[in-house]
């Protein structure tokens, strides 16, 4: 497996947020969107939901060559649901990150962010955690072809 440039990792992220978890042809304030979502009766996702769509944005990655990778014990799952819904402090990210929450408990994303910087906002939150996104279809050597 090959570690995928920070570019290209914010370029498929941030498809992948805009066609597989955000509802691209709506406000950015709509909610997001998964197959199987349920809101709670006031609106909000269930701790629950929240795995569950944090497994369904793993999935997309897994989908598209892609899996995310952690270093020590830290599994990738519990890591992602964390850069998904929890709150984050200046020390963890440092000066001039994003710190709150990328979705609040309605499934939106915070106000005035995109899916462009969901992708950063990921990418950092993960590297602080240890992770990165790695590419099981680029190797070391290049794109591998088939036929």
């Amino acid at each position: 497996m090959r570690t995928v440039t920070n570019e290209s990792a914010k370029e498929y992220l941030r498809n992948a947020f805009t066609f597989n978890f955000l509802e691209p042809y709506k406000s950015t304030q709509a909610p997001i969107s998964f197959p199987g979502i349920v809101f709670n009766s006031d609106g909000t996702l269930s701790e629950d939901m929240k795995v569950r769509g944090t497994r369904h944005f793993m999935g997309v990655l897994r989908h598209n060559g892609f899996v995310i990778r952690m270093s020590g014990d830290v599994d990738a799952e519990t890591a992602l649901n964390r850069v998904l819904w929890d709150r984050w402090t200046q020390d963890e990210l440092g000066n001039g990150r994003f710190i709150g929450r990328l979705f609040d408990d309605y499934g939106r994303i915070y106000q005035g962010r995109n899916a462009v910087n969901a992708a950063s906002d990921t990418l950092d939150r993960l590297a602080a955690l240890g992770g990165e996104l790695h590419s099981y279809t680029i190797q070391e050597d290049g794109p591998q072809t088939t036929g």
